[in-house]
């Protein structure tokens, strides 16, 4: 179990074929369906067709190799939404997205080192600097990650990102990881 208020943000990490999407980031998805939150895949939509009826999910596909901006975008996307909403809450004097009482948005991130490796040296920078402000801040927001990976290795994940995130790990490759 993972305390959501305690670490918001989480890293389901294993080697491919280990059934992390299926088996881990999918009831990841269905339990905060059906808490009434957001839920956003950017990514692969592949295996999360069983949601996409539902009125709280949405998937943004996004090829990297073709479009590695439109992802950059999206998280950047991400990042005005915190600073709307902390105008928001400033307006409201409110300190927290979960006092306001408005739905929480967990965003996933499915085989993001497949996204990293199509990405150039730039692109990979410009994601990661998006995604370690999510990470510090979003919780107070009400933005909460899951990133899927297969190898969370310094050289696949940053480690600042990694420190950030709770992790669940399937079968991996190595002792290491």
């Amino acid at each position: 179990l993972v305390d959501r208020t305690k670490r918001p943000h989480l890293m389901v990490s294993g080697a491919s074929g280990s059934y992390k999407t299926r088996s881990s980031i999918r009831t990841a998805v269905a339990c905060n369906l059906t808490q009434g939150w957001n839920v956003t895949v950017i990514g692969k939509a592949v295996d999360f067709f069983p949601f996409e009826d539902h009125p709280n999910f949405s998937i943004l596909s996004v090829d990297v190799r073709k479009h590695a901006q439109k992802y950059l975008d999206l998280l950047r996307s991400l990042t005005a939404k915190m600073d709307e909403r902390d105008q928001l809450l400033a307006s409201k004097r409110i300190s927290t997205w979960d006092r306001y009482g408005a739905p929480q948005d967990l965003i996933v991130l499915d085989d993001f080192s497949g996204f990293m490796l199509r990405m150039t040296n730039t692109s990979r920078v410009e994601v990661l600097d998006e995604l370690k402000q999510i990470a510090m801040d979003g919780r107070k927001f009400g933005l909460n990650l899951l990133i899927g990976i297969q190898r969370p290795s310094a050289s696949s994940i940053d480690t600042d990102l990694r420190s950030l995130l709770a992790r669940i790990s399937f079968r991996v490759e190595t002792a290491k990881e």
